[in-house]
């Protein structure tokens, strides 16, 4: 497992809730593609948020400066003029 992986596990091991009934979790891979290219361990920094239910969190259009790991509720993601 790659550094990258190994220390987001850990990040969030202690934030993960046991899974409910008739769910299963995504298999996660090996070497993520973001992982393969850091060449050494560097620090991540992470900035937990939680959302209210039917928050926007971004928009179509916006530039991408950060990544969002979704730890838990559920997300919708739709283009413009949709939904």
């Amino acid at each position: 497992m790659s550094h990258l992986a190994t220390h987001l596990r850990s990040l969030f091991a202690s934030k993960q809730s046991p899974a409910r009934e008739g769910t299963r979790e995504a298999p996660s891979p090996e070497s993520p593609p973001t992982a393969r290219r850091v060449s050494r361990p560097a620090p991540l920094p992470v900035w937990p948020r939680l959302y209210a239910p039917g928050a926007m969190v971004v928009h179509e259009g916006d530039p991408g400066e950060s990544m969002f790991l979704i730890t838990g509720g559920r997300v919708a993601v739709m283009r413009q003029g949709e939904g």
